[in-house]
């Protein structure tokens, strides 16, 4: 059994020190995706997050990320880091 997902929200605001060190906000979001890109062999596809609050009072948090990644394919375990570079298109 595999973890291929995660959805998560903050359901009540979250306070470190009460309040004076920082808060994270009620309703901030985080979702990861995983795929199997081969046998037993699994990757992070997406992950998005969107967090608000304050820190020490004053500064604003405001952090939304978003991050796909695919094109994955398989290589042989004896590949070199010279081919390695040569497959990514980096030729030293």
């Amino acid at each position: 059994m595999r973890l291929t997902g995660i959805d998560a929200v903050v359901a009540e605001q979250v306070q470190f020190g009460y309040g004076i060190l920082g808060t994270l906000d009620k309703g901030g979001t985080y979702m990861l995706r995983r795929v199997e890109v081969g046998p037993g062999v699994w990757k992070t596809k997406n992950t998005k997050l969107n967090l608000n609050g304050r820190a020490a009072l004053f500064k604003a948090i405001n952090k939304q990320s978003e991050e796909s990644k695919s094109g994955w394919r398989a290589i042989s375990s004896d590949t070199t880091v010279l081919q390695a570079l040569s497959m990514l298109g980096v030729h030293p």
